[in-house]
């Protein structure tokens, strides 16, 4: 963990006292980039102040808890193992095109709900924090507003459509995970203690080693890009990469190759899982 994500992290705690040192870490780098666009130095200096204040003012509505991905987990564990467990679709399970027809469309309406669900609660999310900041703001370059070692040259507009992307295939992925394990366990319970398992699981590899390997297992993770700590968005602001034998690969371009090779592999193992499981 960094200086500035403990820092961060304390904040959440509600140690304000670490703002200061916050505020000296990133102060030069806003300077810069407030100078460039102020026409005096009393301006510029005018500008930073007001940056950290609104900063200071409204952080906690940056606070990323995790809370959509526990929902989709809590629609989604139910699909398939509810119906083990009260025998509900064993008449239709029983037809001969009836099981992979069935499947399907359970699926797909599970994967309705979670992309009318995300598209809404990202809309209302971005459309509340671009008022708030202003909307010119999306024009700032996150190199500048951030530091310069944040690897890809992109406003923040762009950013957030990146992210906003990133985070729908990751979720996308956890999502058809949890379908694979609602059709593959008995009853929803264990479904759903596995499925958020499998959530907290990056969190849990990233605060306990830091090395290539386990950085490698926390990105290929469906819920690679979804962690409370190690979301796609610090993955994008971050410098993280990892050696794959002789290649060297940012971990953004991980998590998101993984995301969709097992976004279609874990849809074909539902369908044929439940296809071969025996009626009740």
């Amino acid at each position: 963990m960094t200086r500035e994500n403990e820092l961060l992290h304390r904040i959440r705690k509600g140690d304000t006292l670490c703002w200061e040192e916050l505020v000296s870490i990133y102060y030069e780098d806003i300077f810069r980039y407030c100078i460039y666009h102020s026409p005096d130095m009393e301006g510029a200096r005018d500008a930073v102040q007001d940056t950290f204040l609104k900063v200071i003012r409204y952080f906690p509505q940056y606070q990323d808890r995790g809370k959509l991905m526990l929902v989709f987990m809590v629609i989604i564990s139910p699909i398939f193992s509810a119906e083990y467990q009260t025998g509900a679709d064993s008449i239709l399970r029983c037809a001969k095109y009836g099981r992979v027809h069935l499947a399907a469309a359970k699926i797909v309406t599970a994967l309705a709900v979670f992309t009318v669900t995300f598209l809404i609660g990202m809309a209302m999310f971005l459309l509340t924090t671009d008022v708030t900041f202003g909307i010119e703001g999306l024009k700032a370059s996150v190199q500048m507003l951030y530091t310069v070692l944040v690897i890809p040259a992109l406003t923040i507009g762009q950013t957030q459509a990146v992210v906003t992307a990133g985070m729908f295939l990751s979720l996308l992925a956890t999502a058809c995970c949890t379908l694979f394990l609602s059709a593959r366990c008995k009853n929803i319970q264990d479904s759903l203690k596995i499925a958020v398992l499998l959530g907290l699981l990056p969190t849990i590899i990233s605060m306990i080693s830091s090395a290539n390997l386990a950085k490698l297992i926390r990105c290929i993770l469906p819920s690679g890009g979804i962690g409370f700590t190690n979301s796609f968005l610090f993955e994008m602001l971050g410098t993280d990469f990892v050696h794959v034998g002789p290649a060297v690969i940012w971990t953004p371009y991980l998590i998101v190759g993984a995301a969709a090779i097992e976004i279609p592999l874990f849809l074909v193992l539902t369908v044929r899982i439940y296809c071969r499981r025996e009626s009740v």
